[in-house]
């Protein structure tokens, strides 16, 4: 069962038109990645659009019956039919007719950046036309969009819907679907002579030619499969370009896509060998990938220890050069400090002043000391003497005034 909710602050809404965003739940099931939209005009009631690009929320919506759903005006939802270069969906719309027959159309939407066919989207729409020429397709009818803005064909067709779900009431038009796809395939393949399927890689330098090896071994691998085909390897742009072409028939390109895809995640895969001849062989392959793969993170490994060893030498001399650098500009603050101009002038004051105090010692005699006392000393000699006999460098008959005993 389908319900919906709006979501009241996404309403735009006008006098004749109203427009919400609404939530889904199938079966109780919250779905986010469904887009619902509602319409309601003052001539219709509400409808609705489903619309999804996840291929479980569309397969939860074709698990639904058609009297499931409220009123609606298209359902949109991807559909996998196993065409890797087609984005593959339906647009479903219903008709005004009692006998409920409704419109369903299937689209084949090309990926053209990730194209990997070994023909063209172009040659593919030849092989389409060619078939429209030669037949009527007449349970529908088959539309081709090749320009700037869309590359795809759609398959449309009107079925009547009875009670079951909607995968189950479409489930024959999409197998037609597929049939037509292959059919149209097969055809630009023989058209084209281009039966050979080709693959790009891009491997890291150092284990190229493991990786080429074990590309080579494929067609070894196809063999004990009991497919023959051949295979090649070029460089083309920077990029390994790997083709395998079938010697059979034209069928057995698919069974080499899924081949491919199981070989390429051997390596990585938990293998249970038997003893067949066959099975030493893949084995032996697979060892020596591996082995290389080893040897190349070992070497990685390695690399990275010398590297961290370097940027530790590194970091250490750093420190080393920063102390050095500390020192210096300590230095040159007291070099700085000592040569200051404001240093030298106080240095010449002091100087200055030091001669001026000791003029007063380079008189001649005391005049006080004649006038009160009747010595004639000179100051500057009697603190002379005394210097020197505190030192003990004077003659032992100086008195301790400087004058010889006769004097006195």
């Amino acid at each position: 069962m389908i319900t919906t909710k709006k979501i009241e602050n996404s309403v735009h809404a006008d006098k004749d038109f109203e427009r919400a965003n609404y939530e889904l739940l199938v079966d109780g099931e919250y779905l986010p990645k469904v887009s619902v939209t509602g319409y309601k005009t003052n001539e219709k009631e509400l409808e609705f659009e489903f619309y999804t690009n996840d291929i479980y929320s569309g397969g939860k919506l074709l698990s639904q019956e058609i009297k499931d759903f409220p009123r609606f005006e298209y359902v949109n939802v991807p559909v996998n039919i196993n065409c890797n270069e087609f984005e593959t969906y339906i647009y479903f719309y219903p008709t005004s007719s009692p006998s409920k027959k409704h419109t369903i159309t299937f689209y084949f939407d090309a990926k053209l950046l990730f194209w990997k066919e070994s023909y063209s989207f172009t040659d593919f729409e030849q092989s389409i036309l060619e078939f429209k020429k030669e037949k009527v397709y007449k349970n529908g009818k088959i539309e081709i969009y090749n320009s700037n803005d869309e590359t795809k064909f759609t398959i449309e067709k009107v079925i009547k819907i009875g009670d079951s779900s909607l995968f189950e009431e479409f489930s024959p038009f999409f197998e037609e679907c597929r049939s037509l796809y292959l059919h149209f395939r097969q055809r630009t393949l023989e058209k084209t002579n281009k039966v050979t399927f080709t693959n790009s890689f891009n491997f890291p330098e150092e284990l190229k030619v493991s990786c080429e090896q074990y590309l080579l071994y494929f067609a070894q691998f196809l063999r004990d499969l009991g497919i023959n085909a051949t295979s090649n390897l070029k460089e083309e742009a920077g990029k390994v370009l790997f083709s395998v072409t079938p010697t059979d028939d034209v069928d057995a390109l698919d069974k080499i896509r899924e081949a491919l895809a199981v070989y390429l995640n051997l390596p990585s895969s938990p293998i249970i060998y038997n003893e067949s001849f066959e099975a030493m062989r893949l084995q032996q392959q697979i060892e020596n990938l591996q082995y290389s793969q080893r040897m190349k993170e070992r070497e990685i490994r390695t690399s990275s220890n010398e590297l961290r060893l370097a940027q530790t030498v590194i970091e250490h001399q750093d420190k080393i050069i920063l102390q050095k650098d500390s020192i210096i500009e300590q230095q040159n603050k007291v070099i700085e400090k000592i040569t200051s101009k404001s240093i030298m002038m106080d240095s010449l004051e002091n100087k200055e002043e030091l001669e001026k105090f000791c003029e007063g010692f380079e008189v001649g005699k005391s005049e006080f000391l004649i006038k009160h006392f009747g010595l004639h000393l000179n100051p500057a000699t009697v603190l002379k003497t005394m210097g020197k006999k505190i030192l003990g460098k004077e003659d032992e008959n100086k008195s301790v005034l400087g004058l010889d005993d006769e004097e006195n």
